[in-house]
């Protein structure tokens, strides 16, 4: 009955169809295989890390290999995001991100934590770069 402390809480879950779309039509992406990843980053009064993981039924027809792929991707997400999660709440900044998974086989946990990790390290990144370049700024041009 421990479990709840293993789970991603919903504050870390991107869900809702504005903020989906806003991710996925307006967000920025990349890849590292076999993930191909969009995130949003925007100011906020708090700081926030939200995603979601999305597997194509194309390329993974029972719904039980997708599952297992989610439950993976979700879980590496949530055991490797902490440092990721301070450099945001320290600069009131909100990272949105979506995780499409594009590989054509089943993960091993290894493999996913390996590659969430890289994503997370790119996201850093694209966040450091992000805040060097509003750095004098104004915010009143949106």
């Amino acid at each position: 009955m421990n479990d709840s402390c293993q789970r991603l809480p919903k504050s870390d879950r991107l869900y809702g169809r504005d903020a989906v779309n806003e991710v996925f039509g307006k967000g920025e992406h990349s890849f590292i295989y076999p993930y191909k990843f969009y995130w949003r980053l925007f100011q906020n009064k708090q700081g926030a890390l939200r995603f979601l993981v999305s597997v194509p039924k194309r390329n993974f027809k029972k719904a039980v290999d997708r599952n297992h792929i989610k439950r993976y991707t979700r879980e590496a997400w949530r055991k490797n995001n902490q440092m990721l999660k301070n450099e945001l709440f320290a600069t009131n900044t909100c990272l949105e991100v979506g995780l499409v998974y594009v590989g054509k086989g089943l993960p091993e946990l290894k493999e996913a934590e390996a590659k969430i990790i890289l994503i997370l390290q790119r996201l850093s990144v694209f966040h450091a770069h992000h805040q060097s370049n509003s750095v004098g700024h104004s915010h009143s041009d949106h």
